[in-house]
């Protein structure tokens, strides 16, 4: 035997085809290591960047160097959480100088966000537990309204993106009867326009009693997705750019289309600013905090990562990362009992003949008539209604292989056939050797090689089994397999799209080069026994 291995090692065929394996092996085996996200069918995993966006090493092609990639402010979570002072530096702070009240910054190393409620979903959406956060301090006597801004400011210079959120977990402390609002902003060379807006219910009532704009205040807090902010506590403030709901520039300016509002932003290329503004109520003498962590931008990007996104923004690497994992684990696991049980049913039927023979002879024949593919369905289904087993996964491994067998039944009784006439097998008789010591040592050993080149022939055929079940629905759902990538994609692929071919090609190319890996190294397996005879 290792005298076979090492000849079939430096076999040119077999070393392309092993490397080929190895090298999906490691990406499933490798997964939660060069992956970023774990399930991104799981809706908390949607929208990494934009909607069926491009691979990023596309934009080195000139055609495609106008796409944005994602734009995070800050770059840095610990800056994005004020888990650092340093994070202080990021915004620059201002007060309107009309207001006549004093303010100040600092920053709550003990003071964090806890129980923050979030209405979005998404890889996007920031929600921090920790301690640190930013504290602003305002103070004086007034009873016109203070305004306070932070900003920053950065260089855009790609075409208009496909998506933009905002957040910023506030908790203010406030004295009784002090209105208080937050806006989250993207002030541009056209304009300041909003992208989230709340406020407590002090600051609603104030502002619906502005001359201007008090009646669009009223109706956008009658609805039922805006709650005032609550004193005291950790409130979640955030707007992106798909729910109109969320976001005041659609909401208050009709004649821009949710659908249009990034590119109604981000319209040009140039420096934009990005930001919140405060505004405090007071109403005369006061002392008010806010404590704010979780704050960043996020323009999402049409070019990300090795493989890009499908049309919920999720990582396609990931969902490839994890199809490859779920195929080689099922290809392998259902092999290994497909064979198992056609390799002991396949020694005792070439071996003792007769009756026995004539019977796993009528099964081996008897499942290979069978339409697999429609037997596979009926028993998956029956399987799954009746809650035999609890996980898909091994579902599929037992039905691919106890449905598997025939074939290595029939070819191992084929080869047992002709070796219990051989002189050695009949020498082991005529000592007294009993069935199972001759069948375990002088037959299963010459059937080695067979048996081996069978496992290549057997794991590309199940994983392809695999994957058609997973593509008809049947297989396992809500979560990322080669079936369902495929399967997700029938009535999204589109020549305007460019038939999502980054999504489309990886799974069709390892199908394809799997199977030829596994073909190599059964057919240099073959050769080689065929050759020590």
């Amino acid at each position: 035997m290792e005298r076979l291995i090492l000849r079939v090692l430096r076999r040119r065929n077999a070393q392309i085809g092993l490397a080929i394996v190895m090298v999906f092996v490691l990406i499933g085996a490798l997964g939660p290591y060069i992956s970023a996200y774990s399930n991104p069918y799981s809706p908390s995993q949607f929208y990494a960047a934009g909607p069926d966006a491009l691979p990023s090493w596309m934009s080195v092609f000139p055609g495609y160097s106008h796409l944005n990639p994602n734009i995070i402010l800050p770059s840095s979570q610990v800056f994005q959480t004020f888990k650092t002072p340093e994070a202080l530096g990021y915004w620059k702070v201002g007060v309107d100088p009309s207001s006549r009240v004093s303010l100040s910054v600092g920053y709550a190393r003990g003071v964090g966000p806890a129980d923050v409620a979030a209405e979005a979903t998404g890889a996007y959406l920031l929600t921090n537990t920790g301690n640190g956060s930013e504290v602003l301090s305002v103070s004086g006597n007034s009873t016109n309204p203070v305004y306070v801004y932070l900003t920053h400011t950065f260089y855009y210079g790609y075409s208009p993106p496909p998506l933009f959120y905002s957040q910023v977990a506030v908790k203010p402390v406030l004295p009784p009867g002090v209105g208080f609002a937050v806006m989250l902003l993207v002030n541009t060379s056209k304009g300041v326009y909003y992208t989230s807006l709340a406020a407590n219910a002090a600051g609603e009532t104030a502002l619906e009693s502005l001359p201007s704009a008090g009646s669009s205040y009223a109706a956008y807090f009658a609805s039922t997705f805006s709650q005032p902010l609550v004193n005291d506590s950790w409130n979640l403030v955030s707007g992106v750019t798909n729910s109109a709901n969320d976001m005041p520039l659609a909401f208050f300016n009709r004649s821009v289309p949710i659908t249009t509002v990034p590119q109604t932003i981000f319209s040009q290329k140039g420096y934009y600013s990005v930001g919140e503004l405060l505004v405090f109520f007071p109403n005369g003498d006061f002392h008010a905090s806010l404590y704010q962590s979780d704050f960043k931008f996020q323009i999402f990007g049409r070019v990300y990562g090795v493989l890009g996104t499908d049309a919920d923004g999720g990582d396609v690497w990931s969902e490839f990362v994890s199809g490859t994992r779920t195929a080689l684990a099922i290809g392998f696991g259902s092999a290994a009992i497909a064979l198992g049980v056609g390799v002991i049913l396949g020694l005792i039927a070439g071996f003792f003949a007769g009756l026995v023979d004539s019977v796993l002879v009528f099964a081996f024949d008897f499942l290979l008539l069978l339409p697999g593919l429609i037997l596979l369905i009926d028993l998956d289904t029956v399987f799954t209604v009746a809650h035999v087993v609890t996980s898909k996964a091994l579902l599929i491994i037992l039905l691919l292989g106890f449905l598997g067998w025939a074939v290595p039944g029939r070819t191992v009784r084929s080869q047992v056939l002709s070796l219990r006439r051989r002189t050695y097998v009949e020498a082991a008789k005529t000592m007294g050797g009993g069935n199972f010591y001759i069948l375990r040592n002088h037959v299963l050993k010459h059937t080695t090689g067979t048996i081996v080149a069978l496992i290549t022939y057997l794991v590309p055929g199940l994983v392809v089994a695999d994957t058609g079940l997973d593509f008809l629905g049947l297989g396992i759902d809500r979560y990322p397999t080669w079936g369902n990538i495929l399967a997700k994609l029938i009535n999204e692929v589109t020549p305007s799209n460019g038939y999502l071919w980054w999504i489309t090609m990886p799974i069709g190319l390892s199908i394809i080069l799997i199977s030829i890996a596994f073909y190599l190294i059964g057919t240099a397996i073959q050769e080689e026994y065929s050759r020590l005879g």
